[in-house]
């Protein structure tokens, strides 16, 4: 359960710096210099295998973030509340 946990925490990272980052996965697997498949880095990404440290460590440095980054659940999420909200329409002269 721990292991399964922890490849969905890991895929999901992933994801969210693939996303942060602009990058599909022919992209993330270009900037990895194909050392690793886009296949691969589908199966990392839907949690279906745990890279190891190296690949890791590479990803890290593709996302320019630690490597807690990856690893780690956030542990924090950001409640964003929108307040009211005023349109105003102006006059052209």
């Amino acid at each position: 359960m721990v292991i399964w946990k922890a490849m969905n925490i890991i895929g999901n990272n992933i994801r969210t710096q693939m996303k942060l980052n602009g990058l599909s996965l022919a992209d993330l697997a270009d900037k990895l210099e194909n050392i690793v498949s886009r296949q691969a880095l589908h199966r990392y990404v839907k949690g279906e295998v745990i890279p190891d440290n190296v690949m890791i460590e590479k990803l890290s440095k593709v996302f320019n973030v630690h490597i807690n980054k990856l690893i780690q659940a956030p542990s924090d999420r950001v409640k964003v509340e929108l307040g009211e909200i005023r349109y105003f329409k102006f006059r052209s002269y």
